[in-house]
């Protein structure tokens, strides 16, 4: 199998660039170890012990670590599943790979809940521009055309069944064009 980077999750990652971490991996699947106090993760280790050794060394208590698997394809329940071998911690009460406790399934998805939040809110502010902006009556013709189709592109970037690098690298080269003709005639 080949070995992804490993990566700390110190505010939020999203489901394209888990997708990238899946495909350099498992394929679907993302091994991350969570630290249900800090709230910060750690993904793209072969196994889950080489994220917790990440989060060991950068101050990450071992009590508050619990391993998941990520699948970036899947939705609701089934994006987040609750087993890791590091899970085995019978002196915590959880004798088994699985998280038994749903108290701590509950702050173990509290990160990728608050991510979400924070990402919906930013994805709907992005479509709301590029609507704004398509239906002004400045921007006809060819013009609007671009824009729509830059927010074709934008949501396909987040929604594909199995977005590619290159899409971003595409989008970020294009918009960067923009910028540049913006900052020119300021």
């Amino acid at each position: 199998m080949p070995s992804s980077p490993l990566r700390l999750v110190r505010d939020r990652v999203t489901r394209a660039e888990l997708a990238q971490v899946a495909s350099q991996g498992f394929g679907d699947m993302v091994k991350a170890v969570v630290d249900v106090e800090r709230r910060i993760m750690a993904v793209g280790g072969e196994l889950h012990s080489d994220e917790e050794a990440m989060l060991l060394d950068e101050g990450s208590l071992q009590s508050d670590l619990w391993g998941i698997n990520l699948y970036p394809g899947e939705h609701g329940e089934g994006f987040v599943e609750f087993d890791s071998m590091i899970n085995v911690r019978p002196a915590q009460g959880n004798p088994s790979p699985d998280v038994i406790d749903a108290g701590r399934r509950a702050r173990i998805r509290a990160h990728e809940e608050a991510n979400t939040v924070r990402w919906t809110g930013a994805f709907a502010r992005a479509l709301e521009l590029f609507d704004l902006t398509a239906t002004d009556e400045r921007w006809r013709g060819h013009r609007r055309r671009e824009i729509l189709r830059a927010r074709e592109l934008f949501c396909g970037l987040f929604y594909a069944v199995s977005p590619t690098s290159g899409d971003a690298q595409f989008l970020r080269k294009y918009f960067l064009h923009f910028a540049m003709a913006v900052r020119r005639f300021r």
